[in-house]
């Protein structure tokens, strides 16, 4: 019997510690473009260069308890520059 049960859960609610401007929680949604299809970025930026002190978050509320055995995040790349965590 297969128990894996494959499904892609969308969080209720997205908050961080700071964001840029056009580049909000809200945008960390589970595609890097919007839902119309085109090719127009979402990621969600902080405010500061993200440095070694880890003060920069992203939080996801599910609505409940979840077992997440699986969580992918991508970088930025857009013109005229890309914002990616290397480590």
């Amino acid at each position: 019997m297969d128990n894996k049960v494959n499904s892609f859960q969308t969080p209720s609610n997205y908050s961080a510690s700071s964001a840029c401007d056009n580049y909000g929680a809200n945008q960390a949604s589970g595609s890097v473009f919007d839902s119309k299809g085109d090719d127009s970025p979402r990621a969600w930026c902080p405010r500061w260069p993200v440095k070694d002190e880890g003060r920069e978050w992203l939080q996801l509320d599910f609505d409940g308890l979840k077992v997440i055995n699986l969580l992918i995040t991508w970088g930025l790349s857009s013109k005229p520059s890309s914002m990616w965590i290397s480590s």
